[in-house]
């Protein structure tokens, strides 16, 4: 399964640290999911994937179990399971935030390396972490 989000950037003046920083901001302006047939049903990794997002994610998108579906997935939220946990992410107008910068070396930076995204943040963080799909 894959996880797509599009929307629009804007800048948001320079940010306090560094202060050569200039605050980003991602507006979520829509979101999909893809699922992929594989080789249903003798993969079962897949199919499990396509059943939890039926049975666990209300409304129910109703992807297929027998081929590849991209479906508008911008409404849903999803409870856990033994296997899976989708925590819902940020849907349409959902935000997420973060820095850009160059450091003086011609090379541009965002924020730290295990956060490039901080989601649902009102403010810009420096360090924030985010689980989307685990299994």
């Amino acid at each position: 399964a894959t996880y797509i989000q599009g929307g629009t950037y804007t800048i948001g003046g320079t940010a306090g640290t560094p202060s050569t920083a200039t605050k980003i901001t991602f507006t979520v302006g829509a979101a999909f999911m893809e699922t992929y047939r594989g080789s249903y049903p003798s993969n079962n990794q897949a199919l499990n994937i396509v059943n939890y997002l039926n049975s666990n994610c209300t409304p129910s998108a109703g992807f297929s179990t027998t081929a590849d579906t991209l479906l508008q997935f911008d409404s849903q939220t999803c409870t856990a399971t033994a296997a899976y946990n989708f925590s819902s992410p940020p849907f349409a107008g959902g935000t997420f935030n973060n820095i850009g910068y160059n450091a003086g070396g011609g090379t541009f930076q965002s924020g730290p390396r295990t956060n490039f995204w901080s989601p649902g943040q009102g403010s810009f963080a420096t360090a924030y972490t985010e689980t989307f799909l685990s299994w």
